[in-house]
């Protein structure tokens, strides 16, 4: 899944560049690096809190659906009456280890029942990644456009040669990508985030050689 999705970033960045010529693909080769650097430093940190609320609610459905019938009352009920059940319910849960630290400081510092305070932990634990794929997305898109307005009002964008477009565009989706995989092996949790987790990209072909020249 990982792979083929870096497979179209870089066959779309292919036919942009040959379409857009010389001046469009080196300004994306460009974007990719503002993007990258916009998304690390400012939309993930700014966006993380937001898509971690927008996420809870989903997030406690999927800890509901794992925990069965059986265990919604009580993973709903007061955190006080858990006691030593407390890992054995979050093990049920499917919550990875590392984030068992997490959910008991939401229970004692909020005071939430297990399932809300399951619920924050694996969100927090997610939103990170998707925040900086949505804010490399949102830069990407910004400076396309502006390089889209810009080109109209330049004759010169018109007479490039789109075979050297070609060639920029594909190195620009080879750094995308490069960037891209950068990113999410900051950012991307850990036994929880489907095809986004570190083990997926890990044991993607791309991921595994991009690991490999940046370990």
């Amino acid at each position: 899944m990982v792979d083929l999705i870096f497979l179209a970033i870089f066959l779309g960045a292919c036919w942009i560049g040959a379409r857009k010529g010389v001046f469009g693909a080196a300004a994306g080769l460009c974007g990719s690096l503002i993007s990258y650097v916009g998304a690390v430093k400012i939309a993930a940190p700014a966006l993380t809190p937001m898509i971690a609320g927008i996420l809870e609610p989903s997030v406690e459905k999927m800890l509901l659906r794992a925990g069965g019938d059986k265990l919604s009352q009580v993973i709903q009920g007061p955190a006080a009456a858990l006691g030593a059940q407390l890992d054995s319910l979050m093990q049920s849960l499917r919550i990875p280890e590392h984030l068992f630290d997490a959910v008991r400081q939401n229970l004692q510092v909020s005071g939430q029942d297990l399932l809300s305070a399951a619920a924050k932990a694996v969100s927090q634990e997610i939103a990170p990644v998707l925040a900086f794929l949505v804010g490399f997305t949102l830069c990407k898109g910004a400076i396309w456009l502006l390089v889209r307005l810009a080109g109209s009002k330049l004759p010169v964008v018109r007479a490039v040669n789109h075979g050297a477009g070609l060639a920029l565009g594909a190195a620009g989706g080879l750094l995308t990508i490069l960037l891209l995989c950068l990113g999410m092996r900051a950012l991307a949790p850990q036994g929880v985030g489907g095809f986004l987790d570190q083990q997926s990209l890990a044991q993607s072909h791309v991921g595994a050689f991009v690991y490999s020249l940046f370990p």
